[in-house]
C-alpha cells in the first residue's frame, strides 16, 4: 500500500476590525514508499501583522479635573438650569445651589468614532439626589447627531436617591447604531417642573471601544505519517478568544482547491466570551487519489 508523509503548517494571520479572520495554510507531502525522503518545508507565506485587537481602547476619559471640556455641549430642553463646573473636581445640575431654576437640560459629550468595535462600554461616577420625588437622571447614547432624532438607546435612567457616589457601568453594541463613527454621550438631569430640588452631581466619565480577539493554537500540527486512503484521526485546532468582549464565530471552513482535506467544525456560531472558553475544529488529510506533491488549503474563521 502507498504510504502518505503528511505535514501540517499553520500560519496565523490577525486581521482587526469588527470581524476579525485567523488564515492557515496547510502543506501536504505524498511519497509513494517508505524509502522516499519527505523533507520539512518552510512555512508557507510570511505572516501579516496588523495593529493587535482585543485591548480595550479608550476613547474618553473625563475627570472634570480643571472644567467641563469645551467641546462639551449643552442642551436645554426647558427652563434655565445649566450644567457647571465645581472647583471641587466634578460637573453638576445643582437645584439646591439655583433653586429658582428649573432645570430640564442634558450634556453631551463630543462625537466619539466606534467604526470597527464590536462593543462599547461606559463607565461613569454620578450622585443623583431628588427632593419630595422631584429630580431624574438619566444616560442615553446618540449617533449622527444630537437631536431627539438621533437618539438610540437609553443606558441608564432613575428618579430615586443614590446611596451616595456611585460607579456603574454599562454596554451596548454600536454596529447597531445609524453612524457608529459619529456616537455622543448625554447626561440628562431634570427637576420635573420643580425648583429647589437636589442635584447630579458627575464625578468622571470613561468610554471603551472594546473588539475580541480570536487566537488559533497550536501555530503548527504535525498529522504524521499515514497510509494513502487510510483511515486518519483529526488533529484539532483550538480558537479562543483572547482579548475582551464576547466573539462570534459564524463561519468556519477550508479553501482546499484539491479536495484532499476533511474539516470538523463545531457548532456554529460558534459563541467565545473572554473567559478562557475554548472552541475545537478538527482538521485531517482525507483523499484516496492523491499523488507525489505538496497540496495547500486555507482555513478561515469569521
Amino acid at each position: 500500500m502507498k504510504k502518505g508523509y503528511f505535514l501540517f503548517f499553520v500560519m496565523i494571520f490577525v486581521w482587526s476590525s469588527v470581524s476579525f479572520a485567523q488564515n492557515m495554510s496547510f502543506e501536504q507531502k505524498v511519497a509513494y514508499d517508505n524509502n522516499t525522503e519527505v523533507n520539512h518545508p518552510e512555512p508557507i507565506g510570511n505572516p501579516v501583522v496588523l495593529p493587535p485587537s482585543g485591548n480595550k481602547a479608550t476613547l474618553l476619559n473625563e475627570s472634570f479635573a480643571t472644567q467641563i471640556p469645551v467641546d462639551w455641549t449643552q442642551v436645554l430642553y426647558s427652563g434655565t438650569g445649566t450644567w457647571n463646573w465645581n472647583a471641587g473636581g466634578y460637573a453638576e445640575a445643582n437645584s439646591d445651589a439655583n433653586p429658582s431654576d428649573v432645570f430640564d437640560v442634558g450634556l453631551f459629550t463630543n462625537s466619539l468614532d466606534f467604526t470597527g468595535n464590536l462593543m462599547g462600554l461606559v463607565t461613569f461616577t454620578r450622585n443623583l439626589q431628588d427632593y419630595a420625588g422631584s429630580g431624574a437622571g438619566q444616560l442615553a447614547v446618540y449617533s449622527g447627531g444630537t437631536s431627539p432624532s438621533h437618539l438610540e438607546q437609553v443606558l441608564w435612567y432613575k428618579s430615586t436617591d443614590d446611596a451616595g457616589i456611585t460607579t456603574e457601568t454599562y454596554t451596548f453594541d454600536p454596529n447597531s447604531f445609524a453612524d457608529p463613527s459619529d456616537v455622543y454621550f448625554e447626561f440628562w438631569y431634570s427637576t420635573e417642573g420643580d425648583t429647589y430640588a437636589w442635584y447630579l452631581k458627575l464625578y468622571d466619565v470613561v468610554v471603551e471601544a472594546v473588539n475580541p480577539k480570536v487566537e488559533v493554537s497550536p501555530t503548527a500540527l504535525d498529522l504524521g505519517e499515514w497510509p494513502i486512503g487510510g483511515w486518519q484521526d483529526y488533529a484539532y485546532l483550538t480558537l479562543e478568544n483572547t482579548g475582551a468582549g464576547v466573539a462570534s464565530v459564524n463561519d468556519s471552513e477550508l479553501d482546499d482547491p484539491d479536495g484532499v482535506f476533511a474539516l470538523m467544525n463545531p457548532s456554529l456560531p460558534l459563541i467565545l466570551p473572554a473567559d478562557g472558553t475554548q472552541g475545537m475544529v478538527g482538521v485531517a488529510f482525507d483523499s484516496e487519489t492523491a499523488i507525489d506533491g505538496p497540496y495547500t488549503a486555507t482555513y478561515v474563521a469569521s
